[in-house]
């Protein structure tokens, strides 16, 4: 099992805007049904009512990252960043990021397969 960080990047906007835009993210990942997909549990700062808090801008991603998943999730970012117009989606997995900008369908695909490579050693 494979796990990665999605951090979001929405530019200069409200905590409520940047938690919607997150949400959209999740909402639209966990529809693949391929992978896990939840928020990390950070500790609230000083000061919060509750004595935990969510990392908003952030998801974590379990499960077998394979090419195919992998390549499956990168499409799904890629029309998440074209409907929202945020800025970026980043990939950290394993000591690695890969930032996801608006990019082309071939670009797409070679993302995918270098991200997958690693944890994918048989190729599929």
């Amino acid at each position: 099992m494979g796990q990665a960080t999605l951090r979001l990047d929405a530019g200069d906007v409200d905590d409520v805007r940047r938690h919607r835009l997150t949400r959209s993210l999740f909402d639209d990942l966990r529809a693949l049904h391929l992978v896990n997909i939840a928020r990390p549990e950070l500790e609230a700062p000083q000061g919060a009512r509750s004595g935990t808090g969510q990392g908003v801008a952030e998801l974590i991603i379990t499960g077998v990252l394979s090419t195919g998943t992998v390549t499956a999730i990168a499409k799904v970012i890629t029309a998440y960043l074209d409907r929202t117009k945020s800025r970026s989606v980043t990939w950290l997995q394993d000591g690695r990021e890969v930032t996801f900008t608006g990019i082309s369908q071939q670009d797409q695909a070679a993302l995918a397969e270098a991200l997958a490579g690693a944890s994918d050693p048989e190729g599929g």
